[in-house]
């Protein structure tokens, strides 16, 4: 079988971004960071890379899908090892547009379980939910029970209205 023209273009700039990545420079001043509405995978190796390169890192928001691609059983080894700013300088995330399934509820668990200097997790759970109050508890719910690795870490729940 012979790739068409767009997976030879995307393998391309795979293989380009792979070998940019040991050349990645530090973001000494890199505080915030925001990821548009798109799909993002926590255990991306591009990401986890500059998340290891991002010292200063003190906001981080999600108003996309948040993800995890590879298998549960690998999941407490994603963030191995745990990027300089998830142990000191990382005070909040926020994850908009929350839909609650299993992945997205995984990747919120390594988030909070791994970000120690957290002080606060906001969760803007979709606009589904206003038809769904119940289902909305138990994600509420859920998330409450998630271990934290920050003792002083707040989460704050909002709904999507618009």
């Amino acid at each position: 079988m012979v790739p068409n023209i767009q997976s030879r273009q995307a393998l391309t700039y795979a293989v380009e971004v792979a070998e940019l990545l040991p050349h990645m420079p530090i973001f000494k001043n890199l505080e915030y960071l925001a990821f548009d509405e798109s799909l993002v995978n926590l255990d991306s190796v591009a990401l986890l890379k500059i998340l290891q390169k991002s010292p200063c890192l003190k906001t981080m928001e999600f108003y996309g899908e948040i993800n995890l691609s590879l298998d549960c059983e690998r999941n407490d080894r994603i963030l191995d090892p745990v990027p300089p700013c998830f142990l000191s300088q990382l005070n909040c995330i926020k994850v908009c547009n929350y839909e609650g399934d299993e992945k997205e509820l995984s990747a919120v668990k390594i988030l909070l379980k791994n970000a120690v200097a957290l002080d606060k997790m906001v969760i803007t759970c979709s606009h589904h939910f206003v038809e769904d109050l119940e289902n909305l508890k138990k994600v509420h719910e859920q998330l409450l029970k998630l271990r934290r690795g920050s003792k002083h870490c707040e989460l704050v729940f909002d709904l999507y209205l618009s």
